[in-house]
């Protein structure tokens, strides 16, 4: 990536975060604060690095969560998690993806392959030093609808134009494809993530998430879709029949991950 273009990819990330209130001063933003100390830009992805105003700050993780919700509204973003140590040996790497919608097919494709690429890097020696054994999940709204070609590529890291990204790699520790943990929906067995009752368009499959399950076990997966539920799971849950279908277009998507490798590491460390 050229250094014209990173810049103004910094640049814009900047002016998003001027844009995210502190919550407990909501008159100032997070940068004016300094509570954001850096913004890199990674080519597939922006790092965001924060420093809370004091140790134990009780509003850090709402504006870890704002931050991230403002950097996705702008495109995609790779961050860290930081696991509590006394339960895991290791943190979690996640991606969130929004690639470009419906008839830009080079402009998703090359998106993808600055995924591909970046995850190589990750879990290849000498790339960007992530722990061995980290676990990966990659979610968002793909906008997968051209061929399998960029499943391929979200999944088993194929890129289309290595010349431009380099060579393709398996995106899983274990020199394996990721995972995909294909959500159906709650109470069903439709698979669609996507619909518009309105539009003359078929329902489809979308949302995704993968993670890598040489090192995470998947324990449960669904898809939320409020107006396929009886009356008596919407009582209990305290939903709504229109809930969903209010909210967007796009059904909420859940997986429950079991990191077991990192867990077990935790436990033989004690």
């Amino acid at each position: 990536m050229n250094a014209t273009l990173a810049a103004t990819r910094t640049e814009r990330a900047w002016a998003v975060l001027d844009a995210v209130p502190d919550p407990e001063v909501p008159a100032i933003s997070v940068r004016e604060l300094g509570i954001v100390r850096e913004v890199l830009d990674h080519g597939a992805s922006m790092e965001i690095v924060l420093t809370p105003t004091y140790s134990g700050c009780p509003a850090t993780e709402v504006i870890e969560r704002s931050v991230c919700e403002a950097i996705d509204a702008a495109g995609n973003y790779w961050a860290l998690v930081d696991l509590p140590d006394d339960r895991y040996a290791v943190d979690l790497s996640v991606i969130s993806a929004h690639p470009p919608c419906c008839d830009k097919e080079k402009e998703r494709q090359d998106e993808l392959d600055g995924i591909a690429a970046w995850l190589r890097d990750l879990v290849t020696p000498g790339g960007r030093d992530l722990p061995q054994g980290t676990p990966i999940v990659i979610a968002g709204d793909m906008n997968l609808v051209g061929g399998a070609r960029q499943v391929r590529t979200l999944v088993a890291g194929e890129i289309a134009d290595e010349e431009s990204f380099g060579p393709s790699h398996p995106a899983d520790w274990d020199g394996s494809s990721l995972a995909d943990a294909e959500p159906r929906h709650a109470g069903g067995r439709d698979i669609y993530t996507w619909r518009d009752a309105r539009g003359s368009f078929a329902p489809g499959k979308l949302d995704y998430i993968v993670y890598s399950d040489s090192v995470a076990r998947l324990g449960n997966a669904f898809a939320l879709a409020t107006e396929e539920l009886d009356a008596a799971t919407l009582e209990r849950y305290g939903l709504r029949a229109d809930d969903t279908l209010d909210a967007s277009d796009h059904l909420p998507v859940v997986a429950d991950l079991t990191l077991d490798g990192a867990r077990a590491r935790a436990g033989s460390a004690e």
